[in-house]
């Protein structure tokens, strides 16, 4: 009998996913990124980053990444129906960009979320 990991659960993504530049392959890949917009850069984003999403767990596998061209995505995996997905993809978004800014610079100078 031939058994599978399922990747919906927390220790097999990590495993599966755990390594960064074979989860920079998988996204490209399936993303059919083209030449110049290929992620280069990916980061697991910190606990400070992310909300609480109920019963005391946090998602620790959400993804900052920064492709070849500097626009930055986030990448998020749910494994069910996630009732207030607008609303954290908002939270997501503008903390990326609260991060970018430093002192002394312009929003005109922010990269893509």
């Amino acid at each position: 009998m031939t058994r599978y990991l399922d990747a919906t659960n927390d220790v097999a993504f990590k495993r599966v996913f755990g390594d960064k530049e074979r989860l920079k392959d998988f996204l490209n890949a399936i993303l059919r990124l083209e030449p110049g917009e290929k992620i280069a850069e990916l980061e697991f984003m910190s606990g400070e980053e992310i909300p609480d999403i109920g019963q005391g767990k946090r998602s620790l596998f959400d993804l900052k990444c920064k492709d070849e061209s500097g626009k930055i995505y986030i990448v998020e995996m749910e494994n069910r129906q996630e009732m207030h997905y607008i609303q954290r993809a908002q939270f997501y978004g503008s903390h990326t960009y609260v991060s970018q800014l430093k002192k002394g610079m312009f929003h005109k100078d922010l990269l893509p979320v």
